[in-house]
C-alpha cells in the first residue's frame, strides 16, 4: 500500500511542475527566437548572416521582403515601440516608401524622445549609426560607412544617457541598389507593323520591343532625346513591347531605348534604328494606304471610297478642269489634302490644315505640268513641276530649287513619281504609253516594269493600295472603270470604282498630262512621235537595255458591261451610272479606248540597269 501511495504522489508532482512551465512559457509567450513549444535556442541557432543575389543580408532569423520594405516584428518585450523610420526623401531614390534606394549612406528620419541617442542596429546588436533627436522629436541619423548593394534588416533604437535601450522600432528592410541597368539594344520593330523595306512602316504609333533588367522602366527616345513613350520591362524576364504615345511625323528618324531601375539609376542610350514613317499617295484617312479616288470634272467632287469602305464627295476647285486636282500632304499631317493647279497662272490652291492657302509655282498654259511629291523625304509632299519639253523635274524643295532629268521629252513618257522601291521618298518615274512600261529612277538606276495596256488603253494610276509601304503599278481602265493593281508576289487584282470613259478621272492619275495631251478637258495635239520600244531614257538620249521579261499571268479578260454601281448605294454615287453614259457627249472618248486588248498582249515585269 505504501509503495502504491508514493507511485500516485510522485506523478502528481510531476503533473504540478509541467503545468507551472506551461504557465511560464504562455505568459513569456514565444519571445524574439522561441520555438512553438517556448523553448530558447541552442548554441550556434542564433542570429546569422545570410546571402541574397550574392549580397550580405543580416536576417537575424526574421522574414523580409525581396524588394525591401518594412517587416512587422515584435520589438524586444523590455522596450517600449518606436515607429519605423522613414528614408530621407532626398535618399528615397526609387519610388517613395518602397525602401529601394541607390544612396549607399542613406539617412533615416523620424520622432522620438527630444534630447536621447538614435541608433541604427542590426538586430538590437551592432549599432551603424548614431544620432541626437532634436528638440522637436525628429531625428535624421545616417550610416556611418557605405552599405554595398544587398538587402538588409534593421531597426532603430532610442538610448537614453547612459546608453541603455528604451524604446525599439520593428524590424525593416532596406535594399541598396546602385549598379546601373544593362544598356538596350537598339529597337526593333514589330512584324506586324512593318509595311515596306528598310523597316518602313505607314503605322504612325508603330510598337517597337527589345529587353532590359527586369522591372526597369524602359524610355523611347528621339534623336533629340524628347521622350515619345514610356512603358516598363516584364519582371520576369526584361523583356519589352511599346509605341510612341502620339502619330509620329512622316519622314525618316531615329530611335533608340533608355532604361532606369526601381532604384532610379539610369542606364546609357541604347543604339539607334531607323524607321522610315510613311504617307501613302492619296490617303485621305490616314489609314495607311492608298484610297481609290476620282474626280468628277462636271460637278467639281472628289468621291473617295475610304478604307472601311465608306464613300465620301466633297467639293474643290472649279468643274470642267479648269483648274486641276492635285492632292498631296503637303503639311505632314498624315493624310492626304485638297489641292488644285490653275494652269492659266501656274498657281496652286492647297487646303490644308490651317487653312487655304496659294503658291506660285512653274509656268503657265501647262508648260510644265504638275508633280507633287514627297522627293526629298521631308515627310511632306514638295511642290514640284515637270516640264515636258526638256524632260526636266524642277523641284522646290527644303534647300530651294533643284532639277532631275528623267524621261522622254514630249510626254512621250507621262511623269508618275512614287516611292515604289519603299526608300522613303518619292523617286522619278514615268509612264511609256506606247508601250504601257513605267520606268522608275530607283536607288540601283533606272528599272522598267510592264504592266498594263498601250496606247492609252488604260492609264496609269500608282499608288499603295495594299498598304505595303510603297507605290505598287496600277492601272485604270476606261472602258470599264476597273483598276488593276500589280501587289505583292507579283500577285494582281483588279476592283471597279468610278464612271467609264474618263467621266470620272481616278486622282491616282497624272490628269495633268491627260489635260495636256487633249485626252480629257482640251482638244488633242499633235501625238508625239513615241521612242523606240525597250529603250530607257537617261540623261539626254535613249538607251536601248536588254530586257529580261517573265510572263507573269495572262491579261484579264475585261467584262464588256460597263461599271454597274450596287442597287442599294445611296449618296453621292447615286445614278451615276447614267450620268457616265451622259459623259460621252463630251467629245473626249478617246479612240484608243478599246475594251478589249491584242490576244497576244501579256502582263510582263522588266527590270534593267541603265549604262
Amino acid at each position: 500500500m505504501f509503495t502504491l501511495m508514493m507511485i500516485a504522489l510522485k506523478r502528481q508532482c510531476k503533473e504540478a511542475i509541467m503545468s507551472f512551465q506551461r504557465f511560464r512559457a504562455g505568459s513569456r509567450g514565444m519571445g524574439p527566437g522561441r520555438d512553438a513549444a517556448g523553448r530558447a535556442p541552442r548554441r550556434g541557432h542564433g542570429p546569422r548572416v545570410e546571402s541574397l543575389e550574392g549580397k550580405a543580408l543580416l536576417s537575424a532569423g526574421v522574414s523580409f521582403s525581396s524588394n525591401g520594405g518594412p517587416v512587422t516584428l515584435p520589438a524586444a518585450e523590455t522596450l517600449a515601440s518606436l515607429p519605423v523610420p522613414s528614408l530621407a526623401p532626398a535618399d528615397d531614390s526609387g519610388t517613395a516608401g518602397d525602401w529601394i534606394t541607390n544612396v549607399n549612406q542613406p539617412r533615416l528620419v523620424g520622432n522620438a524622445t527630444p534630447g536621447d541617442a538614435i541608433a541604427i542596429t542590426t538586430a538590437g546588436v551592432t549599432v551603424l549609426g548614431q544620432s541626437t533627436v532634436h528638440s522637436d522629436g525628429s531625428y535624421s541619423v545616417r550610416f556611418a560607412s557605405p552599405l554595398p548593394d544587398g538587402i538588409y534588416a534593421f531597426r532603430v533604437q532610442d538610448l537614453q544617457s547612459g546608453g541603455s535601450a528604451v524604446a525599439a522600432s520593428n524590424t525593416f528592410t532596406l535594399k541598396i541598389q546602385t549598379a546601373i541597368p544593362p544598356t538596350p539594344a537598339a529597337p526593333v520593330l514589330l512584324a506586324s507593323d512593318v509595311t515596306g523595306p528598310n523597316d518602313t512602316t505607314s503605322v504612325r504609333r508603330p510598337h517597337v520591343y527589345g529587353q532590359t533588367e527586369p522591372g526597369a522602366v524602359v524610355e523611347l527616345l528621339n534623336p533629340a532625346g524628347n521622350v515619345l513613350g514610356t512603358t516598363t520591362a516584364s519582371i520576369l524576364d526584361g523583356t519589352f513591347l511599346m509605341q510612341p504615345a502620339n502619330d509620329l511625323p512622316v519622314g525618316v528618324d531615329s530611335v533608340r531605348y533608355r532604361a532606369h531601375d526601381v532604384a532610379g539609376n539610369w542606364g546609357s542610350p541604347g543604339a539607334s534604328a531607323p524607321l522610315r514613317i510613311v504617307s501613302a499617295r492619296n490617303d485621305f484617312d490616314g489609314a495607311g494606304k492608298t484610297d481609290p479616288a476620282v474626280f468628277r470634272p462636271s460637278t467639281g467632287q472628289w468621291i473617295v471610297q475610304l478604307s472601311n469602305g465608306g464613300v465620301i464627295a466633297p467639293s474643290f476647285g472649279a468643274p470642267n478642269l479648269s483648274n486641276i486636282p492635285v492632292p498631296g500632304d503637303y503639311d505632314g499631317v498624315g493624310h492626304t489634302e485638297m489641292a488644285v493647279f490653275y494652269p492659266a497662272t501656274a498657281t496652286w490652291s492647297i487646303q490644308g490644315a490651317s487653312g487655304g492657302r496659294t503658291v506660285a509655282f512653274g509656268a503657265p498654259n501647262l508648260e510644265d505640268l504638275p508633280v507633287p511629291a514627297d522627293y526629298d523625304g521631308v515627310g511632306h509632299a514638295e511642290i514640284a513641276v515637270f516640264r515636258p519639253s526638256t524632260a526636266q523635274w524642277i523641284i522646290q524643295g527644303p534647300n530651294g530649287a533643284h532639277v532631275v532629268q528623267f524621261g522622254a521629252s514630249g510626254l512621250n513618257d507621262i511623269p508618275v513619281p512614287g516611292d515604289y522601291d519603299g526608300v522613303g521618298h518619292a523617286e522619278a518615274a514615268v509612264f511609256r504609253p506606247s508601250t504601257g512600261q513605267f520606268f522608275v529612277l530607283g536607288p540601283n538606276g533606272g528599272r522598267a516594269i510592264s504592266f498594263g495596256g498601250g496606247n492609252f488603253l488604260d492609264v496609269p494610276v500608282p499608288g499603295d493600295y495594299d498598304g505595303v509601304g510603297y507605290d505598287e503599278p496600277a492601272v485604270f481602265r476606261p472602258s470599264t472603270g476597273q483598276w488593276f493593281v500589280l501587289g505583292p508576289n507579283n500577285h494582281q487584282r483588279s476592283f471597279s470604282f468610278g464612271a467609264t470613259n474618263l467621266f470620272d478621272v481616278p486622282l491616282e492619275a497624272p490628269i495633268s498630262s491627260l489635260v495636256r495631251l487633249g485626252l480629257i478637258g482640251a482638244p488633242a495635239p499633235a501625238a508625239p512621235t513615241p521612242p523606240a520600244q525597250g529603250a530607257l531614257f537617261v540623261g539626254c538620249r535613249y538607251a536601248p537595255l536588254p530586257v529580261a521579261a517573265e510572263t507573269l499571268a495572262s491579261t484579264p479578260q475585261v467584262a464588256g458591261d460597263p461599271l454597274a454601281y450596287p442597287a442599294s448605294h445611296s449618296g453621292p454615287w447615286k445614278n451615276a451610272k447614267v450620268q457616265g453614259r451622259h459623259s460621252l457627249s463630251q467629245g473626249h472618248a478617246l479612240h484608243a479606248l478599246s475594251s478589249r486588248r491584242p490576244p497576244s498582249a501579256h502582263w510582263t515585269r522588266q527590270t534593267h540597269m541603265a549604262r
